[in-house]
């Protein structure tokens, strides 16, 4: 319905329509158990999927308000957002922790307390590395980047539940795998994970993503984005010299 947005913004939405509907038409016809709490039987297919994942995915926002700097936009509707930077005042930890637990009673009772959790520290992970690349761009959040941090959750989420027989099948190879008469001697229990070929790929991407971050934090550049209060200190201390 916005006629201003570019051509990046529509190949954006467009790839993450795809991606959701691919995801939804594998997980298959719904099936509703709402006795996670009491049982193992748990919910399936698209629908439980859907309500889930915009829950969820939801929570990435009130955590990046209360703990990122919102930037002031300027527009028709800037008299708006200009509240927005009041809101992480009044996004309060108490108010997040509640909707965190809202969140984890209603997934609960879908798929269970354990894989909930789960989900939940996922979505709370990514949040935070998507606040930290808001600050290194942006200097803090605007509204655009909260939806787009929302949209990439929908799709982590959505990606969990479709891979939560191989995560618990995963699991149970890699308890499987540990020597249990040797529990305090870490060099062995990581030789025999790597020695499953299950896991060996997982820590071949953990080691990739290790090497990737050490290369930004020592040879990357700082970060792109300058305060206007930083730029002024930077040219009074010019003049100054």
């Amino acid at each position: 319905t916005d006629s201003r947005v570019g051509t990046f913004g529509c190949a954006a939405l467009s790839l993450f329509l795809f991606v959701k509907l691919q995801l939804l038409g594998s997980l298959g016809r719904s099936h509703w158990e709402l006795g996670g709490f009491q049982n193992e039987r748990f919910s399936s297919g698209a629908g439980p999927a859907i309500l889930v994942a915009q829950m969820l995915s939801r929570l990435s926002a009130p955590y990046l308000i209360r703990t990122r700097d919102y930037i002031a936009e300027v527009g028709p509707k800037s008299p708006f957002y200009a509240f927005m930077i009041e809101a992480k005042h009044l996004v309060s930890w108490s108010r997040v922790s509640f909707a965190t637990a809202y969140c984890f009673i209603i997934s609960s009772m879908l798929y269970g307390p354990v894989f909930t959790a789960f989900l939940i520290i996922s979505v709370l992970a990514l949040a935070h590395l998507a606040g930290n690349k808001g600050d290194y761009l942006l200097g803090g959040v605007m509204g655009d980047f909260l939806g787009g941090t929302i949209c990439i959750c929908e799709i982590l989420v959505l990606m969990l539940i479709v891979s939560k027989d191989a995560i618990v099948e995963t699991y149970r190879v890699a308890m499987g795998a540990v020597p249990g008469e040797d529990f305090f001697n870490p060099v062995q229990h990581m030789i025999a994970l790597y020695s499953e070929d299950r896991l060996r790929p997982l820590f071949h991407l953990i080691f990739l993503l290790a090497t990737v971050k050490i290369w930004c934090t020592c040879v990357g550049p700082p970060d792109m984005y300058y305060s206007g209060d930083e730029k002024d200190e930077k040219d009074n201390g010019e003049k100054e010299d």
